[in-house]
């Protein structure tokens, strides 16, 4: 059976974020280090919590 776009979708954001999440680990840096290295402002910010549901993912 055929993947419905909406699965489709989901299972390339799962293969994006495995893939980040991977090139972080090996760059060793955390998640913190890796949204200071980029100047996010972890607190309230959109890409923290993305960091933080990509990280869930392992």
């Amino acid at each position: 059976m055929p993947l419905s776009p909406s699965s489709s979708a989901q299972a390339a954001r799962e293969a994006v974020a495995g893939r980040l999440r991977d090139l972080r680990r090996e760059a060793g840096l955390t998640i913190v280090e890796l949204a200071n290295r980029c100047g996010w402002q972890p607190a309230g910010h959109s890409r923290w919590l993305i960091l933080k549901a990509i990280e869930g993912l392992s």
